[in-house]
């Protein structure tokens, strides 16, 4: 995975890789190294924030058949 597929990743999912680093245990450094590309991210990582991502896609979207409550 890229740094820019892992950043889109993280992205998606609505984390920041501050706190992704801060809850691993590792440098803000070394996260951003990985977000950027420089340093491979580990495949640990990736597995872990793919799991979060399919759980979040998982969950049914509320019905918003009253327009009321939509923002257009």
């Amino acid at each position: 995975m890229t740094g820019a597929q892992f950043s889109a990743l993280l992205e998606r999912v609505g984390w920041k890789g501050r706190w992704l680093a801060e809850r691993l245990g590792l440098s803000r450094g070394h996260m951003g190294d990985m977000m950027t590309g420089r340093v491979t991210v580990h495949p640990a990582i990736t597995e872990y924030v793919q799991r979060v991502a399919k759980a979040i896609d998982s969950v049914p979207l509320p019905d918003m058949a009253d327009r009321r409550f939509r923002e257009d």
